[in-house]
């Protein structure tokens, strides 16, 4: 269906993956570039300000529905990559490498603030596990889970990381 009102047929559109999973790799990637460039933008513009990065963030993920539908798509390729060693190695590579380039820019936040940022390995896979987590129930009990309150979440984290 998408394929077909991008103007494509099925056919020529997945001719260009040798597998579904070479797409579902490639989605994921195109969502973590998003990610990291839009925080990335935050951090720079803001970084005399670091109150306002804690905003921007909190902005960003309380994109409600669709924030919680691509943590939801990560949940999917996790489960994905447990039943999939080939994608497995794929999907963990394409993680850890994200993992990694936010980690840079909780410590570049962290340095802004004049606190330790000699733990941001450590809160990053924290805070990725927690916008997961979160995200999961908000999508199982809509109506007891506020869709926007990851961002809080979030932001409160790393002003507490700040101290």
């Amino acid at each position: 269906m998408i394929a077909e009102s991008a103007g494509f047929s099925r056919g020529a559109f997945y001719s260009n993956y040798e597998s579904k999973d070479e797409l579902l790799i490639d989605l994921l990637d195109e969502y973590f570039v998003y990610e990291l460039d839009s925080l990335s933008n935050v951090v720079d513009e803001h970084s005399d300000h670091p109150d306002e990065i804690v905003k921007a963030l909190e902005r960003f993920y309380n994109r409600g529905k669709e924030s919680n539908e691509w943590c939801r798509l990560t949940c999917e390729f996790f489960l994905h990559a447990f039943r999939s060693p080939p994608f497995r190695k794929r999907f963990i590579s394409s993680y850890s490498n994200h993992r990694e380039q936010m980690a840079k820019l909780l410590e570049q936040y962290l340095e802004s603030t004049g606190a330790d940022a000699s733990f941001s390995k450590l809160l990053t896979p924290m805070a990725m596990g927690m916008s997961l987590g979160y995200s999961l129930q908000v999508l199982a009990e809509p109506k007891y889970f506020s869709d926007k309150s990851l961002g809080k979440a979030l932001g409160s984290l790393l002003e507490l990381a700040a101290g």
